[in-house]
């Protein structure tokens, strides 16, 4: 109960100056579309529009996981549900905001235009097109649009960056996928990871990492409880890494 509260207290907040809780969300407190925003940012956005009387209270009452930061799903869940709705279809639909504008002026010249802008209309009639069913099509636009009047190519430059975070996210997880069935590939990962730190550490000499922290007494060769302690003592990077290709016969 206390967190709707604290809601509807944004909320009515930002109804008095004619703006929504997902405009504020992208225009104010979430501009880069890092889709997290810090306690120190709420806090200052918070207290400089005089959302309420207790900003340090309605922060965390807002920050149900305790995370020291907001997502937009603990900030308003229901603009949460319909923007991610709409920024999927958005990916499945186009290929960055230069598409986006092609599309909804149906005009392929007119995307990297700098006078290219879309009207509400215009925008309404596009959705029809791509198949949007969920309705808030002004909500949308106003939350998007800078100056709430048209939508220009700056304002849907977050396609971009949601279609670089998926394009990140699938490469991470095929090389999760590669690791994972193949062992021999995750060690010798790991072992090029150690060897460019000590490149790093020991200032382009291999040679000058092994005798140095590795090998401090000159033998030619080093058993495994000194060497994990020497990562350790050198602030190497983690163990975990480390292990499999010493386990793997890769050093």
């Amino acid at each position: 109960m206390e967190v709707f509260q604290a809601q509807e207290e944004v909320r009515l907040a930002l109804k008095r100056r004619g703006s929504s809780m997902l405009r504020a969300w992208m225009q104010e407190l979430d501009p880069e579309h890092e889709r997290y925003v810090s306690e120190f940012h709420f806090l200052r956005w918070f207290r400089e529009n005089k959302i309420g009387k207790d900003a340090h209270k309605t922060f965390q009452l807002l920050d149900t996981d305790g995370g020291g930061g907001l997502t937009l799903e603990e900030f308003d869940e229901a603009a949460f549900v319909l923007f991610s709705s709409w920024r999927q279809l958005c990916m499945d639909k186009f290929k960055g905001a230069k598409h986006f504008m092609e599309i909804m002026l149906d005009d392929h010249e007119a995307g990297g235009l700098p006078n290219a802008r879309v009207s509400f209309q215009q925008f309404k009639d596009g959705l029809d097109q791509i198949g949007w069913t969920i309705g808030k099509e002004q909500y949308l636009f106003d939350a998007m649009s800078y100056d709430r009047q048209h939508l220009v190519e700056e304002d849907m430059r977050w396609i971009d960056l949601e279609l670089q975070r998926a394009k990140r996210k699938a490469k991470a997880h095929q090389l999760h996928s590669q690791r994972k069935h193949d062992p021999g590939q995750n060690s010798k990962v790991a072992l090029e990871e150690f060897k460019k730190f000590l490149w790093r550490r020991f200032r382009g000499s291999l040679i000058r990492a092994f005798r140095k922290a590795l090998c401090p007494q000159d033998n030619m060769t080093m058993q495994k409880p000194q060497f994990l302690k020497a990562v350790f003592v050198e602030r190497m990077p983690g163990l975990k890494g480390i292990k499999q290709p010493w386990q793997d016969g890769s050093f």
